[in-house]
């Protein structure tokens, strides 16, 4: 697996990480203030927080909120990053790793 692509998986890991951090405080603490906050029109704590943080937005509303599959996005981040880290390492080769990032940001 390339540079660039272990790269790439371990920066979207500690984004999405840090997303599940950002979220969990914001539930917690009602004046919380995340680093990613920089305005109150560019504020990824409403993001986070927003009806389609969770289950992509379309989880809920087809199989209900309280499905197990209505999970935070940030948790199917750090899930799928982890898996390709893994995959990547044991199976893929550059070629195959650039085709799989391809197909993932479509």
């Amino acid at each position: 697996m390339g540079v660039y692509v272990k790269g790439g998986c371990v920066l979207g890991l500690l984004i999405s990480v840090y997303a599940l951090w950002v979220e969990r405080q914001v539930h917690s603490k009602s004046n919380y203030l995340a680093l990613c906050d920089l305005h109150q029109y560019a504020s990824c704590s409403r993001v986070l927080t927003s009806k389609y943080a969770t289950g992509f937005g379309v989880i809920g509303s087809i199989l209900g909120d309280e499905h197990p599959l209505n999970l935070p996005n940030c948790l199917y981040g750090i899930g799928f990053f982890l898996i390709y880290l893994t995959l990547g390492r044991c199976y893929l080769t550059t070629h195959s790793a650039t085709t799989m990032s391809f197909i993932c940001v479509l």
